[in-house]
């Protein structure tokens, strides 16, 4: 009963130690700031899916502090990471989002310059059969 009584200690002791060792995770909290920041600026919040994955990493860089301020640094380690991946992701979504709206919009001045085309094509030719 001692032994175990002891070697609960021990561990417990080396737990404490070990997560309190851990550093701040000062690269995750940029990189998720940063990835916030950029998707915020990209639009994020005008499309649904990509505004999803925003919200996620806003509440995960949130958490992430929080944690950081209550020296939980491996906890914070971890959210922080998913913070700045849900960031990457809305940045992503936003970007294809922009993309695909040019497309579209591309496609349609395709469209009206070949309809365009098509009646000056008919008008001329109306015009070649009336001079004859």
């Amino acid at each position: 009963m001692k032994i175990r009584f002891t070697t609960m200690a021990v561990l417990l002791g080396v737990g404490a130690v070990a997560c309190a060792s851990v550093p701040v995770p000062t690269d995750q909290l940029a990189a998720a700031q940063a990835n916030v920041a950029r998707a915020q600026q990209m639009g994020a919040a005008d499309n649904s899916d990509a505004a999803y994955h925003l919200r996620l990493a806003q509440q995960q860089l949130d958490e992430g502090q929080k944690l950081i301020a209550d020296e939980e640094n491996l906890e914070a380690q971890y959210i922080l990471r998913r913070a700045a991946a849900d960031g990457e992701l809305a940045m992503a979504i936003a970007s294809y989002g922009t993309a695909s709206t040019e497309a579209d919009q591309a496609r349609l001045r395709l469209q009206t310059l070949r309809t365009r085309q098509n009646n000056n094509n008919v008008v001329d030719g109306d015009r070649a059969t009336q001079g004859n």
